[in-house]
């Protein structure tokens, strides 16, 4: 049976208060931070601007269900959407987990998927159950176009990691989502069309995206996508140090250049080389067309044979971020910001 295709909005639940303790939170019931519920309702007024939902499901966590519904439209909640269970490390702080669990921490940090995380759930059967609900879900929403689906990180990035065939990767090359980020995707029969990942530009406390997040022995690029015009979001590039364009594109990029004030120089290398060549610490800025900034996504995340994804052209005047690590090179977002074309 073919089915229609249908586009899937996945969001990140709020910031939770296990989240501001830096304590394990897997299918614990941790509830929104006061900033998480902040976040929740700038998510939702995004989302309203942008999106009229046939159907709302949730997992059935409080953190992410109370996500959902800031939305104010009615929520079917699946427990298949839960965070991975963490067992014994459910509610412990990174150093207790570290001083209790040192075998376990030590296999997962090597990237094994088998070893039951505290004894709950291993990264392997996390992997198998939402690529089951999404399935699930397809099937029992047959005919619906618009679907908003609330979960939590570590499943959304399970999810993610599976359709691009980059599963058991280490380092994973996709960047950790943060909390309410959005992430578009249409899922056709035969292949997955994604629009952005992990975009949290709609509040100032995700917005940001900064070397900080992979230590100061990291480099970022943010390329912008050019279009008709180009709109400018402070938040997208703050702590920008310098502007890099070809000579195709030097008088936007001196518009940029006369806004933020740093300086700008002409690279005519193709945007991965400007990765390679990017200080440690810095967040610099290129000033691409869509279609080069897709193509060095896809080359630094270098999809697995398997991949179903094809990546839709960035929108105009949005930010995509690449990052390069002293062990690996990632996409940290996509598409984040701009124009929504929906």
């Amino acid at each position: 049976m073919s089915r229609s295709p249908v586009r899937f909005t996945f969001v990140r639940h709020g910031e939770s208060v296990a989240n501001v303790s830096g304590r394990w939170q897997g299918q614990g019931d941790a509830p929104l931070s006061e900033l998480g519920r902040a976040q929740a309702a700038a998510v939702a007024a995004r989302l309203r601007a942008a999106v009229r939902f046939d159907h709302v499901v949730s997992s059935d966590l409080s953190r992410a269900r109370d996500t959902a519904l800031a939305l104010g439209l009615p929520v079917d909640v699946d427990p298949a959407l839960r965070e991975i269970d963490v067992g014994a490390w459910e509610g412990k702080s990174q150093l207790e987990v570290a001083s209790l669990f040192p075998d376990e921490v030590l296999h997962l940090r090597s990237g094994a998927e088998h070893v039951k995380v505290g004894g709950g759930e291993s990264w392997a059967e996390v992997h198998a159950r939402i690529d089951r609900a999404v399935r699930a879900l397809r099937e029992r929403l047959d005919g619906a176009r618009e679907v908003g689906v609330f979960s939590h990180g570590g499943v959304l990035s399970s999810l993610f990691t599976g359709l691009f065939d980059v599963r058991g990767r280490h380092p994973r090359p996709l960047g950790h989502l943060v909390n309410t980020a959005v992430s578009v995707a249409t899922f056709h029969a035969d292949h997955v069309e994604l629009e952005r990942y992990n975009d949290g530009s709609h509040h100032a406390s995700t917005a940001r995206f900064s070397p900080e997040r992979f230590g100061r022995r990291s480099a970022v690029v943010a390329a912008m996508a050019l279009g008709t015009s180009l709109h400018v979001e402070p938040s997208l590039v703050a702590g920008v140090t310098e502007i890099f364009t070809p000579e195709e594109h030097e008088d936007e990029a001196r518009f940029l250049h006369r806004e933020l004030g740093v300086p700008l120089r002409v690279a005519r290398d193709p945007l991965a080389r400007v990765l390679e060549q990017s200080p440690p610490g810095q967040r610099v800025l290129v000033v691409a067309s869509p279609e080069a900034i897709r193509d060095a996504a896809e080359q630094t995340l270098r999809p697995g044979a398997r991949s179903i994804v094809k990546m839709r052209l960035p929108s105009r005047g949005s930010v995509t971020h690449l990052v390069r690590m002293p062990n690996a090179t990632l996409l940290g977002d996509y598409s984040v910001g701009g124009v929504e074309d929906r």
